[in-house]
């Protein structure tokens, strides 16, 4: 950081010494620029400051006391968790369709034993209510089954977030430990954080919207009276 960019970055802070006036009380004076040249000379003796962003922090690959082998298993473990949760919800996905495929049918079959006569000429109301009955027991086996996916999917998903939440605790851990360092090296170097003017930064998210590769046009919804006036 260069004199000027170093003086720019303080805060001007007003420096009040004491001295002995003639008539023996004591008053007090000001110097300013003194202290910011003090700071300005502080901050050019201080090392080179090195920040890791949160997606250093949380890599398998940067943690202290660790070597990369066992990063690297930790990390195979993880990819297990995360593929049978997503194997898990696949398979409650299924008992889904098939709750639904089944509630269609017993719906059919209900409506047709309450009319009383089967879509073929030798349908019976007897043949129809024992396939009704059939047909709710089904219903009631696929329900069943999607509540037996439901909480194995449900396990599967605790045990990914009880990992990451571990991963966080150290996530947080480290971070607090580099703030921590960083007001360390500046009192080692004389350098109170209150004298250090605060930087102004962008408000997050930004207001504005990010650039986008798809026109207004592309946007707009398709309708049937646009393919007629083509036609047209």
């Amino acid at each position: 950081m260069s004199s000027a960019a170093a003086s720019r970055s303080l805060r001007p802070v007003l420096a009040i010494t004491y001295h002995s006036s003639d008539d023996g009380t004591i008053a007090k004076s000001t110097d300013s620029s003194q202290l910011v040249k003090s700071l300005d000379q502080k901050i050019k003796n201080l090392p080179k400051l090195l920040v890791k962003p949160f997606a250093v922090l949380r890599s398998p690959f940067t943690r202290k006391g660790r070597i990369a082998t066992r990063n690297l298993a930790e990390e195979e473990q993880k990819l297990r968790q995360t593929h049978h949760l997503r194997r898990a919800a696949l398979r409650r996905a299924k008992a889904e369709e098939r709750l639904s495929r089944r509630t269609a049918h017993e719906m059919r079959v209900l409506s047709l034993a309450e009319s009383g006569a089967g879509s073929s000429p030798g349908s019976s109301p007897p043949s129809l209510a024992l396939a009704a009955a059939r047909a709710v027991e089904e219903v009631a086996q696929a329900e069943q089954d999607l509540v037996n996916k439901r909480i194995e999917e449900s396990i599967a998903q605790l045990n990914v977030l009880r990992q990451q939440q571990d991963d966080m605790q150290r996530c947080v851990a480290e971070a607090k430990e580099q703030v921590t360092r960083l007001q360390s090296v500046l009192h080692e170097h004389g350098i109170q954080e209150c004298d250090l003017d605060k930087p102004t930064i962008p408000p997050t998210p930004p207001n504005t919207p990010p650039p986008s590769k798809y026109k207004a046009l592309d946007l707009v919804p398709y309708s049937d009276t646009d393919s007629v006036a083509e036609s047209g």
